[in-house]
Formats: C-alpha cells, sequence, structure tokens
C-alpha cells in the first residue's frame, strides 16, 4: 500500500505559495519525507514536483503505483481542479485532506507514538471555515487554534477558535509584531522570540495583547489589517498610553530597550495565552499528553513553560511544525483516515532524519569543478579527526546520512563548533551565518551527558523545548547559553545518531566539555543544504574553516 502526501503550498497558480513538500508511505512504513525547498534552494517556496520526484525514484516506484494521493486543502470551497493538475491521473484515488488543521493534527499525533493524547494546533491561519459570501461587507471566520483528541487511530475535534478575518490568531498577532520589529515576514518569527530575552515584558504589562477568557477560551483584540499592521499596532497601544515609533527600519534604527520590551511581552503574553488553553483541556480530558503542531509549535520557550507548568508526562512537537510538516500529515491522515487502518506506521531514522542519503562517490564528484581551491583527504578516523579540528578551533561543516525533516539541523547537515568561548558564538554568526548578534545557537550533547550541563529529566532529540543551563557550568559552555540562561538543546543518542554521537564522546575526551555548538548547515535566506554539492558550494560561500563529508576531510588551500 502506497500512499503521497503533499502540501502544494496555499494554491499551485499562485507564485506566492510557501512550504510545498511531500512525504510517502510504502507498506507501512514511511519511506522518507523532504520539502521542495531543498531541491530548489529557494526558502519555504511552494510545489511538490522534486520532492515526489525524489521520493518515486528513491522508492523505484511510479506514480501508476500510488494506491492514494492526499493533498492539503486551504478552504471549504477548494476542488482539486483548483490546484491545477496535480499529473498524478495515473493513481488510483486523489484525495483532498478536508482541514489545514486537521493535516497539522495528524502529523504531531501518530509520529508521538502516544495512545492518547491532547493536540493542540495554533498558527497564522486555516481552512476557511464557511463558504463565502460576496455581499457588500462580508466576514469568514477562519480556523485560527484548533484543539484536537487522539485516542488509538481516530483523531477527534474538541474545540475550533474561529475568530473572523479581522481579529489576529496567536500566529498572525506574534507575526504582525515580527515586521513590526523589523525582522520581515512571520517567518522569521524564532528572531522575536530570540530577542525577547533581552527585554522587560513588565513595560507594556497593562496593554492586552491575548485575552484569557473562560473555558480556556483567547481572544487577540487587535484588528486583522496586514497591510496596516504597524499602524494598529501603534494605535493599539496608544490606546494603553504607549506611544511607540513606526516599524523599525534595520537600516537605520539599531535595536534598544524599547524592541526587546515589545518583544518580551508579546513572548511573555504568547505563553501565558497557550498555558491557558492547554490546562484547561489537560483538566478537561484527563489525558496527560500532549502533541503540538502549526507555526507556534516552534516557539521552543514557550514549550518549556507548557512542560514546567502543565500536569503533563510527555510532550510531543512535531518538528516540522509549520506548513512544510502538512505532508507528512497527510500521509498519516490517508493512511489512518481515509484507508482505515488502525496498524502504526514505522518511522525510520528516529523520525527526523527522512530525506536524502548520498554515497560517498556522491561526495567525492562534488568536490569536482568548483573546488578547485580546495584540499582534501579520505580519513581512516574521521570521528577522531572532526574532534581533533573541532578543538582546535575550527568551525566545522558536517555532512552525513540522511538529511533532517524540519528547520533544524540535528547533526546530519550540520556546523559545528567549539562551544566553549562566547567569541565563538559571534564569530559563527558574523563570518559564518551571517546573521544578527543577538541570536543563540543550540548545544548538542549525548543524552547521557545531558544532566551535567542542562536541567533535563527527559530527552530533546529535535530542538523543539528549551532548557535552562546548570550555573556551575554555564561558563564552560558559554557560546551556547543565551542571555537568559537557557539553551535549545538536542540530546543525542548513539542508537539515533551514532557517528555525532561519536564525535562529541571524543570532543569531550579531549575538552573535558561533550558538548557541541550546533546550528544549521547554510548561510543566510537559503534552506539547510541537501547534496554535497550543496554542501560544497555554501562552505565555499563562507568562512568555515573545515567540511567533514562523510569520511572525507575538507579545507581550504592555505596561499
Amino acid at each position: 500500500m502506497n500512499v503521497l502526501g503533499i502540501n502544494v503550498g496555499q494554491n499551485a497558480s499562485n507564485a506566492s505559495a510557501r512550504d510545498g513538500g511531500a512525504a510517502l508511505l510504502v507498506d507501512g512504513t514511511l519511506h522518507g519525507a523532504i520539502a521542495e525547498e531543498r531541491f530548489t534552494r529557494n526558502k519555504h517556496c511552494g510545489g511538490y514536483d522534486r520532492a515526489v520526484d525524489w521520493l518515486l525514484q528513491s522508492a523505484g516506484l511510479r506514480v501508476a503505483d500510488l494506491d492514494l494521493v492526499a493533498v492539503s486543502s486551504y478552504g471549504e470551497e477548494a476542488r482539486l481542479e483548483l490546484f491545477g493538475d496535480l499529473g498524478f491521473s495515473a493513481a488510483r484515488r486523489l484525495e483532498m485532506v478536508p482541514s489545514h488543521h486537521l493535516s497539522h493534527a495528524f502529523s504531531a499525533y501518530f509520529p508521538s507514538g502516544f495512545d492518547a493524547a491532547v493536540i493542540l494546533v495554533a498558527d497564522n491561519e486555516g481552512n476557511i471555515i464557511g463558504k463565502r459570501r460576496y455581499i457588500e461587507l462580508w466576514r469568514n471566520t477562519m480556523e485560527r487554534l484548533t484543539v484536537y483528541k487522539g485516542e488509538g487511530s481516530k483523531v477527534t475535534l474538541l474545540e475550533r477558535d474561529m475568530e473572523a478575518e479581522d481579529v489576529v490568531s496567536l500566529g498572525e498577532l506574534y507575526g504582525n509584531f515580527t515586521r513590526f520589529l523589523g525582522f520581515g515576514s512571520y517567518l522569521n518569527a524564532g528572531k522575536t522570540m530570540a530577542l525577547a530575552s533581552f527585554g522587560d515584558p513588565g513595560r507594556f504589562a497593562n496593554v492586552p495583547l491575548i485575552q484569557r477568557l473562560d473555558g480556556g477560551r483567547l481572544h487577540c483584540p487587535l484588528r486583522n489589517d496586514y497591510q496596516n499592521s504597524s499602524q494598529e499596532i501603534r494605535r493599539y497601544f496608544a490606546e494603553f498610553g504607549h506611544e511607540l515609533p513606526p516599524q523599525r527600519d534595520p537600516a537605520t534604527t539599531p535595536l534598544s530597550d524599547l524592541w526587546h520590551d515589545l518583544a518580551a511581552a508579546l513572548q511573555q503574553q504568547l505563553e501565558d495565552a497557550l498555558l491557558h488553553k492547554v490546562r484547561h483541556w489537560v483538566e478537561v480530558t484527563g489525558l496527560r499528553s500532549l502533541c503540538l503542531a502549526g507555526g507556534v509549535a516552534l516557539n521552543c520557550v514557550a514549550n518549556r513553560r507548557l512542560l514546567d507548568e502543565v500536569p503533563l508526562d510527555r510532550l510531543y512537537v512535531q518538528p516540522n511544525s509549520g506548513d512544510q510538516g502538512q505532508s507528512l500529515g497527510n500521509v498519516f491522515y490517508g493512511w489512518h483516515d481515509l484507508l482505515g487502518r488502525e496498524e502504526r506506521v514505522t518511522l525510520p531514522g528516529a523520525g527526523v532524519y527522512l530525506g536524502g542519503g548520498y554515497s560517498g562517490a556522491e561526495c567525492l564528484a562534488a568536490l569536482e569543478g568548483d573546488a578547485a581551491d580546495l584540499k582534501w583527504r579520505i580519513s581512516e578516523d574521521v570521528i577522531g579527526d572532526a574532534a581533533q579540528l573541532l578543538a582546535g578551533g575550527s568551525v566545522v561543516g558536517w555532512f552525513q546520512g540522511r538529511s533532517e525533516w524540519g528547520p533544524r539541523a540535528l547533526g546530519n547537515r550540520s556546523i559545528l563548533a567549539d562551544p566553549r568561548a562566547a567569541r565563538m558564538r559571534d564569530h559563527v554568526n558574523m563570518r559564518v551565518k551571517h546573521r544578527e548578534s543577538f541570536r543563540p545557537f543550540a548545544p548538542v550533547v549525548p543524552w547521557e551527558h545531558a544532566s551535567r550541563f542542562f536541567h533535563l529529566t527527559s530527552p530533546c532529540p529535535t530542538m523543539t523545548v528549551v532548557a535552562r543551563a546548570r550555573n556551575e557550568v554555564a561558563a564552560q559552555i558559554a557560546a551556547v547559553v543565551h542571555v537568559d540562561g537557557t539553551a535549545r538543546v538536542q540530546t543525542v543518542s548513539r542508537d539515533d545518531n551514532p557517528r555525532l554521537h561519536a564525535v562529541l564522546q571524543r570532543f569531550g575526551e579531549i575538552s573535558g566539555v561533550p558538548v557541541l555548538l550546533n546550528t544549521s548547515f547554510n548561510d543566510a535566506n537559503e534552506p539547510i543544504v541537501e547534496t554535497p554539492r550543496d554542501a560544497v558550494r555554501t562552505f565555499c560561500s563562507t568562512e568555515m574553516d573545515a567540511l567533514v563529508l562523510h569520511d572525507i576531510i575538507v579545507t581550504r588551500e592555505v596561499s
């Protein structure tokens, strides 16, 4: 039984479509899942062609071998013809997933492995609920925040927060402030989260950005005016006695306490809102397991508070919880709902290493032509050699195995560095990643050593929850501890990623600190590298010191 899930990305004919990709299930095992951006090199692009081609070719399948193709829908009125000719007429069955949020829910619940859970989906917006009426003044209600219950192989709706289009959602609110702070679109919300740690939320405590109502309900009172969101924010804050400047221009206006405090107020109210919602449904259902998806689920600071302050036993956050993750949700929806299968899908690669893997020969081929000014050798002890490079202060591009599913590099498409000196954070931000100096880096640590450095009681394999660094050792890993004393930790087990685990162990033997700085293998504004050629190209365009492609160690010629 072969099931293909696709997220087209809003509309196949829409040039502004985003976050396309595909996932493939073969005979009850997830064969792979990958975003279209990994092939086009256009970050957050829509579409699915290259992702589908790779999945089918790597599985040895044709379109005619597909039993079911499940495609995301973005509205009750949507019909397959609105997506144009998807090119799957040879497939046995083509179905539309009826709800954007339902797809997100399936993407979080079924990979979690939980037998039962509360599932919370929060993002910018989901489906239009109710048909449009072409009258002089009309309003649609949209999926904004939805709660489901997962039990066995079934997912049922518990609550759907439907706000009118002139009222913002949690994700939209965060996106509007991200633009106001000068960071572009909601796709850069992580910058707002990082900036919030520098601010004082009390400065704007009297401004209710998110109202917490009875029964766990939430309301965001700002008007939804995308084109004029900056003016709307200023108008709203003026009602409470705060005169704000115009939207920040990063080219002319440096970050100051004002911008820090705005980010901090927004972040705290988002966290409080999520706590309010989840507490209610945990109490109502009696379930102590929680699954999260939708773009808001990438807020790892809020996720930590949910774990710490709600009576939960387990939390699972879909590592690709934005719209790219819908292709995976569609596979599970097709398998469990459309096909009625009760048996759980087998997830390879710890459920996160689902992309392409490349041979040593392909890595060697990538070093031809464009890499004339590089030197390379095949290492007989690549683990030891990489650890020595890192301990000597080198910034190393690390390319191994199958690529990661989602926006976080988890040790197969990573840039690694020594975390012991704070100056390494500044060096990697400025000279390698070419990004803002206030943005933190994640630590990666073997699970068996994690409690020595962080307050952790359970593994964090996908960087979806922050942890507080232990005061007595924080100075030993200064490059990966944020200004608020937390870090977005990745814990690694020998079974899940043996090569990364081995490098951490060897680095620890040399340095006394089995922790590395880990950031995604990409330059600013580009997707994580997928192929060996992508890795070589990015290495050449940045100031990394070395590149490890499987067993090949690449350095620069010294003139």
